[in-house]
């Protein structure tokens, strides 16, 4: 009874547990874009199936009265150059699951007046922006993994 007792008023060691949201699928949203700052994209980028979308080709997709998914990226900035390659990725899924719809980027590095008339900040450069009715319908900056991107248009 003697031993019980003390056992009962013994200290016992805390388990250390990682915390909820290191196993949450937000995790990725606490990834800093400054991490990026130091990757390097030394090859040139790939679009895999996204379109260049120029003038005439975003405005002839947006007024198609059908969705069309544009991501304005400027390759001066890593954390834009990285969340191409995620859209670029995603788009090897998007494109043939969703034939209806337009998936594509704009250069925005290239046609700096045209990503003015649709963004209105710098920070919107990381932005993908859903147009539909000729306005915008949605838009994401999130900034995660190609499944996110491919999960957020199917929504």
């Amino acid at each position: 009874l003697q031993e019980l007792a003390e056992k009962r008023r013994k200290p016992e060691t805390v388990k250390s547990y990682r915390t909820v949201i290191s196993r949450s699928p937000f995790e990725l949203d606490l990834v800093e874009p400054i991490l990026l700052e130091n990757y390097s994209f030394k090859n040139t980028q790939d679009w895999h199936q996204l379109q260049s979308f120029n003038a005439d080709t975003l405005h002839s997709a947006i007024k198609e009265n059908k969705i069309t998914f544009v991501y304005f990226w400027n390759n001066e900035s890593t954390v834009s150059q990285y969340v191409f390659y995620l859209w670029a990725e995603a788009s090897k899924t998007l494109v043939p699951r969703y034939p209806d719809a337009a998936f594509g980027a704009l250069a925005c590095h290239e046609l700096g007046e045209l990503c003015e008339d649709y963004v209105t900040s710098a920070s919107e450069q990381r932005t993908i922006f859903a147009f539909s009715d000729n306005a915008v319908h949605a838009k994401t900056s999130g900034l995660r993994d190609p499944k996110y991107y491919i999960d957020w248009v199917h929504l």
